[in-house]
């Protein structure tokens, strides 16, 4: 029976000159940006438009017959709105990719979060609870309690809003209901984009710590009291005083351990 480097169990193993790709060798491209993005530029330019588009439609309340003014205010509404709608999608978007960094586990998807608002039917009731996943994931579940009604108020306005105008654009229900849904929408985006840029600058929030639960075990050996070592070159005690008649027996004899 031959022994070799590889039958004999005392040779240490050979090393692979070629060792396998670690995670920490691969390139910054392959590696996804887990980066938080500000956005408040989006949304503040979101906030400008909504209320620009709510200015327009106080003003086509204003009864003025010139043909200028009323082609002016029509142009105004409709880029305002386009202004504000496209602003607000770029916005949703950055603020969907940061719920998803800050809860990996919750919140729903970009992509999602964007084509829900263009799917017939669908429109009517899931913007709104995607809107609250969001600001749930960004709170990491634990949100002002006050943000599920600003949510249901925002988009209980904005569908009355919709019907308003294609049953009745000339009501005054027009303007009031523009005003409510844009200060909800408006109080939203800011509220989950300062939340999202608080984890920004103080970095990626980390997983729950593990809770010590107390136990009746030992107590640790830092909280016990040890005796003290006796020195084995420690000088012998002196005899104490001595005893008076009809003293205490349990005095005599008392050694200097305080000089110890």
């Amino acid at each position: 029976m031959t022994s070799g480097p590889e039958s004999n169990p005392y040779q240490p193993p050979a090393s692979d000159p070629t060792p396998p790709e670690t995670p920490a060798s691969t390139s910054a491209e392959q590696r996804p940006d887990l980066r938080i993005k500000d956005p408040r530029n989006w949304g503040w330019a979101t906030i400008s438009f909504i209320w620009l588009n709510c200015l327009t439609i106080t003003l086509r309340q204003v009864r003025v017959e010139h043909p200028a003014w009323l082609v002016f205010l029509a142009l105004a509404v409709a880029l305002t709105l386009l202004c504000a709608i496209v602003s607000y999608m770029l916005w949703l978007f950055r603020v969907a990719v940061n719920a998803q960094i800050i809860s990996p586990n919750s919140g729903p998807s970009p992509g999602w979060a964007i084509g829900c608002y263009f799917i017939p039917f669908v429109n009517w009731l899931l913007p709104a609870m995607v809107m609250k996943e969001i600001a749930d994931a960004s709170f990491r579940g634990k949100p002002h309690k006050g943000t599920g009604y600003l949510v249901a108020v925002w988009w209980t306005s904005f569908i009355l809003l919709n019907l308003c105008l294609s049953f009745r654009p000339e009501s005054i229900f027009v303007l009031i209901l523009s005003w409510i849904a844009g200060v909800a929408v408006s109080w939203l985006i800011l509220r989950i984009s300062l939340r999202q840029v608080d984890l920004r600058e103080s970095g990626l929030p980390k997983g729950p710590r593990p809770v010590l639960l107390p136990t009746s075990g030992p107590r640790p050996v830092a909280a016990t009291r040890l005796p003290q070592p006796v020195r084995s070159d420690a000088p012998a005690g002196r005899p104490g005083p001595p005893s008076r008649p009809g003293g205490n027996e349990e005095t005599r004899g008392v050694s200097g351990a305080e000089d110890w």
